[in-house]
């Protein structure tokens, strides 16, 4: 279930990215063909036995590694993560560039990536230390669990669909427009296919434009789904470590959500009945 999950999750945009790949290489020379193919490929196979995970994090995830107060401000944390097995090196900590990124998430096999908000906490003393450590050992729990395993290699071959979703996001006007109205394009498209025929259209390019169309409906769903399973082991793991209450009380920071109020409740069951203050911009 797991591995369904997780494929509908990423694979759609694993397959259009070799679409692209195969696209852009058919306009290159045999030679260029023959070396980006086989440079890409060792690319693949380095990042998925691990090889250079650190530049990898920083230059796929626009992370950076934490500035001198900022690890200064990191340093009890830190420390209390060595005590439980899952500090550096085990768990190698960078910085998002970008604004808005998860306060900390699991990014291969031995790395987390906070956000720069959860950062500026610390250095304010916004955030109590308890809390930062069990979001700090939520990722990091994430990555020795293996779920996280696999992730740099799919990010870097879905590098071309990632882009191309940024740029959607950013043009929309007519690209948005006929993304919400998909269900029409594609229908013209696959019309269209049909009355062609082979070799331009045909049953099998339209049964190929059906799945994608179902593809486009189905991908958020089992991403929300994997990312509830990639939460549900982290909480159960911080649970055994005696870190539930203080994720709880972290999660407290956010508006209440049907979601949250279910992880709270496993992560603390009795939780007290005191007010609580909220981090600016939480």
């Amino acid at each position: 279930m797991k591995v369904l999950l997780k494929a509908g999750a990423v694979g759609p945009g694993l397959a259009a990215s070799a679409l692209l790949y195969v696209i852009a290489g058919a306009g290159m020379p045999a030679l260029a063909q023959m070396v980006v193919f086989y440079g890409w490929l060792a690319a693949v196979a380095l990042l998925a036995v691990g090889v250079a995970e650190q530049r990898a994090v920083q230059v796929l995830y626009a992370a950076r590694p934490p500035s001198e107060p900022e690890l200064k401000a990191m340093a009890p944390i830190l420390t209390e993560l060595c005590r439980l097995g899952l500090g550096p090196p085990l768990t190698n900590v960078y910085v998002a560039r970008r604004p808005g990124a998860p306060a900390a998430i699991a990014r291969g096999r031995r790395s987390a990536v906070v956000a720069g908000e959860f950062v500026d906490g610390l250095i304010a003393g916004q955030l109590p230390q308890s809390e930062a450590v069990a979001v700090l050992a939520h990722a990091a729990v994430v990555a020795r669990t293996g779920l996280s395993r696999h992730d740099l290699t799919i990010a870097f071959w879905s590098t071309p669909w990632r882009l191309l979703r940024t740029v959607g996001r950013r043009w929309g006007g007519l690209l948005g427009i006929a993304w919400k109205t998909r269900v029409i394009v594609f229908a013209v498209a696959i019309w269209q296919c049909l009355a062609a025929g082979p070799p331009v259209g045909g049953l099998y390019a339209a049964v190929v434009l059906t799945l994608v169309l179902t593809a486009t409906y189905t991908t958020r769903r089992c991403a929300d789904r994997w990312e509830r399973h990639v939460e549900l082991v982290g909480d159960q793991e911080l649970v055994v470590l005696g870190l539930g209450k203080p994720m709880a009380e972290f999660l407290r920071r956010y508006p209440a959500t049907r979601t949250l109020a279910v992880r709270q409740q496993m992560l603390d069951p009795k939780p007290e009945q005191t007010p609580r203050l909220r981090l600016v911009g939480a």
